[in-house]
């Protein structure tokens, strides 16, 4: 599996979108993947991240299938903050993909600086 900021930026949109209080993504968040693993496989990327707080569910194997998202965290909120608008969002990933590299911290940098320079800072 290739981690895809894409799917990360879109799942911390869902989960704002819909408050999402600790229930089962896999039926909530109904993000249309070619494979079903993806959703689950990104979600614990996004808590080794720190962007959501969730519990993993295990249905009898020793590695979760899915995770009940409970919030958003401090973390999540600047991610999504930093990548909400579209310009901005395409423009960091041609930044970092030009550099060779496309890093959660690094698009995070790339953002910061394109919102501060429209902001005249």
């Amino acid at each position: 599996m290739k981690r895809d900021l894409d799917l990360v930026r879109r799942i911390a949109q869902t989960i704002e979108e819909r408050g999402i209080p600790d229930v089962d993504n896999d039926q909530e968040l109904e993000i249309l993947l070619d494979d079903p693993w993806l959703l689950p496989e990104h979600l614990r990327l996004m808590i080794e991240a720190g962007l959501v707080d969730a519990i993993a569910a295990r249905s009898g194997g020793p590695e979760p299938d899915s995770y009940h998202v409970i919030r958003l965290t401090w973390a999540g909120y600047e991610f999504l903050d930093a990548s909400r608008d579209e310009a901005n969002w395409v423009e960091a990933k041609s930044i970092a993909r030009q550099a060779g590299g496309w890093t959660l911290q690094l698009t995070l940098q790339i953002l910061t600086k394109i919102i501060s320079s429209k902001m005249g800072l």
